[in-house]
């Protein structure tokens, strides 16, 4: 009878966070907890909870609690591991990250590369070892600066390395990493070619040691978009004001998104009042009603979304911006790793990359980032964004009307 009704306190603590009523959910969690004190399903999911009210401590002994009840259980070590990584312990944190593919929602029904041994430090001289991305856009974008470090450590051993990655990142990638490897191919070309080794690309943290302190000896900018791509968009982004860029929702379909989006109409109404701007949609799958929310709360927006169909696309307009606001989506990984100013709107409980209390990123020198510190709550975070924008502005308008005058 004790454990029917933990799993019932268990459930309730899950539609009670679903409902955005994190407290409720926690009473109901520990509620879970008094009926089933050794269940470690009810102490990963106390830990879920309380990472959403931004109770790090609390979560981390939760989930090591987790840990010790089911040593087998990988979802509960990838839920160490990436609270490990957001407190910035990354020596214990990313064997954590290995049990990704267990522990984040959207890789559970991935392709595991398993035809191949994965490498594991086998002597590579005369072998070719295949890199492959895993995980999603920006997961990518992120660790690809690892990949060049590691490619010249491996034709040191006398081993080659060629890489896969999706369509849409190709030609940006391999402008950076082609010169290192062996070969580039997308994803679905990679069982075409002979290869002794396969390792995941975000695992290479991991092989290579790096702890946040490294994160500067890998640092932005390291990627670089076409020539001609930047010049049509110079062009197309040319004319007078502050130029920004605009993202307000991650993929539709993350388990974390309805979390991580902000409503466009929160979006215009905090920047509608910004006199100066002029916004640009990087939202590549922009409704119609979205923009025209943002435009009806008085944005000047230009929509150029039909244009970017890569990332080499999205790299080359990102560079003519002075600025870009996004929510934790590719974006960001792009204008971080170009090195452009991003403002970043985190939820409580953010991806661990970003760590907590921290204006900074030590990923991304460019990053700024404003985090909620309530709940699903926006508008205060909206109103800093709001009010540092506005003082950005100011010198621009002053030099303007200081012109005007000296013209006059």
């Amino acid at each position: 009878m004790n454990s029917l009704n933990g799993l019932a306190w268990t459930k309730l603590a899950l539609w009670w966070l679903r409902n955005d009523y994190p407290a409720a959910a926690r009473a109901a969690a520990e509620s879970a907890l008094s009926h089933m004190p050794n269940s470690a399903v009810a102490w990963q999911n106390y830990s879920n909870v309380l990472r959403e009210l931004r109770e790090w401590d609390a979560a981390l002994s939760a989930i090591r609690r987790a840990c010790e009840l089911d040593v087998h259980d990988d979802s509960m070590r990838w839920s160490l591991g990436t609270l490990q990584l957001m407190l910035g312990d990354y020596e214990r944190g990313w064997p954590g990250h290995e049990a990704r593919w267990q522990g984040e929602p959207e890789l559970r029904a991935a392709p595991l590369n398993r035809k191949t041994p994965r490498w594991n430090g086998q002597p590579l001289s005369g072998k070719t070892l295949l890199v492959w991305s895993d995980q999603g856009y920006g997961d990518v974008l992120r660790f690809i600066r690892f990949l060049p470090a590691f490619a010249r450590w491996v034709r040191q051993q006398g081993g080659d390395i060629v890489f896969s990655t999706p369509e849409p990142l190709l030609a940006l990638l391999e402008r950076r990493v082609a010169s290192r490897v062996k070969q580039v191919v997308p994803m679905h070309a990679q069982e075409t070619l002979a290869y002794d080794y396969q390792l995941p690309l975000g695992s290479l943290p991991l092989t290579l040691g790096v702890t946040v302190k490294d994160l500067p000896n890998y640092g932005a900018p390291y990627l670089i978009p076409d020539a001609a791509q930047v010049r049509a968009w110079r062009e197309r982004c040319a004319g007078a004001g502050l130029k920004v860029g605009l993202v307000w929702s991650g993929s539709r379909f993350h388990h974390r998104n309805p979390y991580r989006s902000v409503p466009p109409y929160a979006l215009a109404r905090a920047l509608g009042i910004v006199p100066g701007v002029h916004f640009f949609n990087l939202q590549v799958d922009a409704r119609d009603d979205e923009l025209a929310v943002l435009r009806e709360g008085g944005l000047r927006l230009s929509d150029h979304k039909a244009r970017l169909v890569t990332f080499d696309d999205t790299a080359a307009c990102v560079q003519q911006l002075d600025l870009v606001i996004t929510v934790c989506t590719s974006v960001a990984h792009v204008a971080g790793a170009l090195g452009v100013p991003a403002w970043l709107l985190l939820d409580v409980n953010p991806h661990w990359m970003w760590m907590d209390g921290r204006r900074d990123s030590p990923w991304y020198h460019s990053a700024r980032l404003y985090r909620q510190t309530s709940f699903r709550q926006w508008d205060p975070v909206l109103g800093q964004i709001a009010g540092d924008l506005i003082a950005l502005m100011r010198p621009m308008r002053a030099r303007g009307k200081a012109s005007q005058e000296v013209s006059g």
